[in-house]
């Protein structure tokens, strides 16, 4: 009889112990899952926000019309900042909708820096959520950042001696969530 109430103990204790560490790594794994970050604006200059009425120190930029056939309504800030963190750009636009809204940046960036840029975009946001390998070159996208969708490509081709971080806002949705949020009707 001691046998087999010792039998039924040891039985109790190893389902015990076993039920533990499978609600313990239950919990892990929800730990892990990636962050949802912000980013309400790039620099000075909030998503959506109308060409000219920005101001960058309390002053208006001027923002010069680029020369861009894959981007037609892209436009560089004279005397533009190019340095994020240790990385300098080779170039910086910003693109604006056909209401004059700030929809994106697209930085360019020399495949030297690639490393320090991918380090800052990955501290900020942690990793990219998503690879796609192209016929030409991979993008690395993160989609847990909720105000844009940021992309980096880096392209195959040895000629191009670049790749380009891109902020795409759809501020319009997000300006909907946020209303939607805070619906108490009901």
């Amino acid at each position: 009889m001691k046998k087999i109430y010792s039998s039924i103990l040891l039985l109790l204790l190893v389902t015990t112990f076993v039920t533990a560490q499978t609600t313990s790594h239950k919990k892990k794994q929800a730990e892990t899952k990636s962050s949802t970050f912000n980013c309400p604006k790039f620099r000075e200059l909030k998503w959506g926000s109308i060409k000219d009425s920005i101001l960058i120190n309390g002053a208006a930029p001027t923002f010069v019309k680029a020369k861009l056939k894959e981007d037609t309504c892209a436009y560089f800030i004279q005397d533009d900042d190019m340095t994020i963190g240790t990385v300098v750009c080779k170039n910086i636009y910003y693109s604006f909708n056909g209401a004059g809204r700030l929809v994106k940046v697209r930085m360019v960036v020399p495949k030297a820096q690639k490393s320090d840029m991918k380090f800052i975009l990955e501290s900020k946001f942690e990793k990219a959520t998503t690879i796609f390998d192209l016929s030409n070159a991979y993008e690395l996208i993160w989609n847990n950042i909720e105000e844009v969708r940021l992309t980096l490509t880096d392209y195959d081709d040895p000629t191009i001696d670049f790749v380009t971080v891109e902020f795409t806002s759809d501020f319009e949705m997000t300006e909907a969530k946020k209303i939607n949020r805070s619906v108490d009707d009901f």
